[in-house]
C-alpha cells in the first residue's frame, strides 16, 4: 500500500485568505469575498422577479406606500410570497435592519422634512406619519437627529421670522 503525498508540503494557515481567481480572458483577478461583487449579485437579483430580493423591494413598495399603517410581518410576507421568517432574514440581509427598524427610519425622515418644510407642527408631523403617541415619537426623534423635533420646529419657523424681517 502506498500513501499519497498531501498536494502542498506545507499547509495553509487557518484566517489567511485564499488567492484571488483569475477572471478568464483578463489579466486581473476578483476576490469572491469582495463586498463589491455581493452588492452586484444583489442588484442582478433585484432585476429577477422571483429572487428573495425582488421580493423585499416588492415589500419595501409596500411599506413606503402608507408610512401610516402598522406592519404585520406575517401578512406583508404572505404577500410577497415568503414565510415570516424567511422573509426576516432577506429582509435584514439585504437592508441590514428589520421591517420594523425600516418603517421608524422612513416614518422620522418624513416626519423631518415635514418639520423642516414648516408644513406642520410636532404633533401633527408625529401623527401624520403614523405614530400614535407623541412622547415616543420625540424619544425617538431626538434619538436618530440628536435634536428634539421642538427644536427642529423651532428652528424653522424662526428662519421663516427672520426671512421675513429681512425682505
Amino acid at each position: 500500500m502506498t500513501r499519497s503525498r498531501p498536494r502542498c508540503s506545507t499547509p495553509r494557515p487557518r484566517g489567511r485568505p485564499r488567492p484571488a481567481k483569475r477572471i478568464p480572458g483578463s489579466s486581473t483577478r476578483w476576490d469572491a469575498t469582495s463586498p463589491s461583487r455581493g452588492r452586484r449579485q444583489t442588484l442582478r437579483n433585484l432585476l429577477r422577479h422571483d429572487s428573495n430580493a425582488s421580493a423585499v423591494a416588492r415589500a419595501i413598495g409596500h411599506i413606503r406606500g402608507d408610512l401610516r399603517a402598522s406592519i404585520a410581518i406575517p401578512e406583508l410576507a404572505r404577500q410577497v410570497g415568503m414565510s415570516a421568517s424567511s422573509f426576516h432574514k432577506h429582509f435584514r440581509t439585504i437592508t441590514s435592519t428589520t421591517p420594523l427598524q425600516y418603517q421608524k427610519e422612513l416614518r422620522l425622515l418624513e416626519a423631518r422634512r415635514l418639520l423642516r418644510s414648516g408644513a406642520s407642527s410636532v404633533t401633527a408631523a408625529a401623527f401624520d406619519v403614523g405614530y400614535e403617541s407623541l412622547s415616543q415619537f420625540s424619544r425617538e426623534y431626538a434619538r436618530k437627529f440628536g435634536v428634539p423635533p421642538s427644536q427642529e420646529a423651532g428652528a424653522t419657523t424662526g428662519r421663516r421670522r427672520e426671512a421675513v424681517r429681512a425682505s
